[in-house]
């Protein structure tokens, strides 16, 4: 077979696509930031436009179920003597 001469340069394929996926990705960076971003701003003005005081917050530890329904069968059978 007979090869050609263009005068083109030669293609190195392997660093082509390397490039490309390198650019993908640094892509995919930029848009996760960009996302990040949108989202802290969303919050922040969504945090802006909520009025009142922030919930109270209890430091003490709350009944189990089963304690709740051991006090009200206790209630239960003291009303009931």
């Amino acid at each position: 077979m007979k090869i050609i001469r263009t005068g083109l340069p030669e293609l190195d394929f392997a660093k082509l696509e390397e490039q490309l996926t390198n650019a993908a990705r640094e892509r995919e960076e930029h848009d996760r930031r960009l996302l990040g971003e949108e989202v802290r701003r969303r919050l922040a003005l969504q945090a802006d436009s909520w009025k009142g005081a922030s919930p109270a917050v209890s430091t003490r530890p709350h009944r189990s179920n089963l304690a709740l329904r051991l006090q009200t069968a206790m209630n239960l059978q003291v009303i009931a003597s």
